[in-house]
């Protein structure tokens, strides 16, 4: 019994549950993420857009490792059309609370935050009505249940919830001296929607991460070196590409991108998700109110299907789609948080004429010794007013090529412009400006300099 549209979500391969192991599960959408929730655009440009060049180790971070929580960057690509303020996006996840799943919100495009402790990448949410448009560093300083001071003079403090309000934590900590407030939680991992409360502020920027991680910070983090960065949304400009990056733990989710006027990102308007292996999670633009993609962390490539390999029904071992379920469904081209992924910096000052200028990444695949290449992340065309753009990415061991184009160059008939391509460590893989056409550079990850000639 239903009345306009009925979605069941499952899984392939497909298990099917024992009945007695079954709830009742009944949908119930959150209020929290709808096409009429309030936000505010802001002009101020977002960390993933700094026109600065200098390679950093806070730009580049590395997967979280064990014992703290295992999470997978993706990122938020939008190319907003000439109606930038009718957009915005939202990513959920779900939880079963007495047999009823609810679905939580747990990053959107009206707060983010970027949370990164000794170069890692943790997942964070920004609590609501702490200081955005904002960047911090500092070392991890314990200020235990943050009820009362503690000695975290330009510091940021790392603070267990419970015995006391949201607010009073970072008050406390902000009157300690600290720059900045991480809260974590004392009764599970659930990192979705917190807020310091209707009518309080707070003049420092403050993060929420899981139980697991906090503890795990506090035991082996105190001393490290924190970067926070606060934002309160995209950078919504008209005709920009607007880029966010934050990391999800394991589970189920779902994208949404809504247009308050109900005609989509008019062309060339457009949006991607990516993982960080630069796998495509979801894309599109010409929807009407909304667009909704589900996705799993870690995140799976579709199997390939061979069309003179048909699908059959009987049970097989072979890489054959099979209707039975089976270890072979699952794609060995898939992103594995336990993989090891190296990140690289990809940095472009524009000339006067951004729009001639693009770039594309790829990986040298050896088939059978004939070579070729596969496609890993391509920039856009920059737009009129763009002065530069910085993006991260993480690869995976092997060999790769990095091919920026401008029909003249970045430098130097109509500017001077330039890029350069770094490793984590600061490292130079390719630089350049000055060439005709294109530029190509080969490099291997994990990269190692060339020792300089004696």
């Amino acid at each position: 019994d239903f009345r306009r549209r009925e979605a069941t979500r499952f899984s392939l391969p497909f298990f099917p549950a024992a009945p007695s192991a079954v709830p009742s599960i009944s949908q119930t959408p959150s209020s929290s993420l709808s096409p009429s929730m309030s936000w505010s655009p802001s002009t101020t440009p977002s960390s993933s857009s700094s026109p600065s060049m200098s390679p950093s180790l806070s730009m580049s971070p590395t997967l979280s490792s064990s014992p703290t929580m295992t999470c997978v960057p993706i990122e938020i690509n939008v190319f907003t059309d000439d109606y930038p303020g009718e957009t915005l996006w939202g990513i959920s996840t779900f939880v079963i609370v007495d047999g009823i799943q609810e679905t939580n919100l747990v990053h959107d495009s009206s707060s983010q935050i970027e949370l990164q402790v000794d170069a890692k990448l943790y997942n964070a949410t920004h609590i609501e009505n702490s200081q955005t448009e904002t960047s911090v560093n500092g070392v991890l300083c314990d200020c235990g249940d943050g009820t009362s001071l503690c000695e975290c003079q330009g510091e940021v403090c790392i603070i267990e919830r419970g015995h006391n309000l949201f607010y009073e934590k970072v008050v406390n900590c902000k009157d300690a001296g600290g720059v900045a407030a991480i809260i974590y939680n004392n009764v599970g991992d659930d990192v979705s929607f917190w807020t310091l409360g209707e009518g309080f502020s707070a003049s420092i920027p403050a993060a929420f991460i899981s139980q697991t991680d906090g503890k795990y910070l506090v035991e082996h983090g105190l001393g490290e070196v924190v970067a926070m960065t606060a934002s309160s949304s995209l950078q919504f400009n008209a005709n920009t590409l607007n880029s966010r990056r934050f990391c999800l733990p394991k589970g189920e989710y779902e994208f949404t991108i809504y247009d308050s006027a109900g005609d989509g990102i008019i062309l060339p308007g457009h949006y991607n998700v990516t993982s960080s292996n630069g796998a495509l999670i979801a894309e599109g633009g010409e929807f009407r109110t909304s667009e909704t993609t589900p996705f799993s962390i870690p995140f799976a490539l579709a199997p390939s299907m061979s069309p003179s390999s048909p699908p059959t029904t009987t049970p097989s071992s072979s890489s054959s789609p099979s209707m039975s379920p089976s270890p072979s469904m699952s794609p060995s081209s898939s992103f594995s948080p336990t993989e090891t992924c190296y990140w690289i910096e990809i940095a472009v000052v524009y000339d006067d004429w951004p729009s001639s200028t693009s770039w594309e990444l790829q990986r040298v695949v050896d088939d059978d010794g004939g070579g070729g290449n596969e496609l890993v992340k391509e920039s856009l065309q920059g737009s009129s007013g763009e002065t530069s753009h910085v993006e991260s990415i993480c690869l995976q061991e092997g060999e790769y090529e990095f091919t920026l184009r401008d029909y003249d160059g970045l430098c130097c008939y109509y500017g001077e412009g330039y890029y350069n391509v770094t490793s984590s460590n600061g490292a130079l893989i390719a630089e350049g400006g000055a060439f005709d056409d294109s530029e190509t550079t080969s490099f291997s990850i994990p990269f190692v300099p060339t020792p300089p000639a004696a």
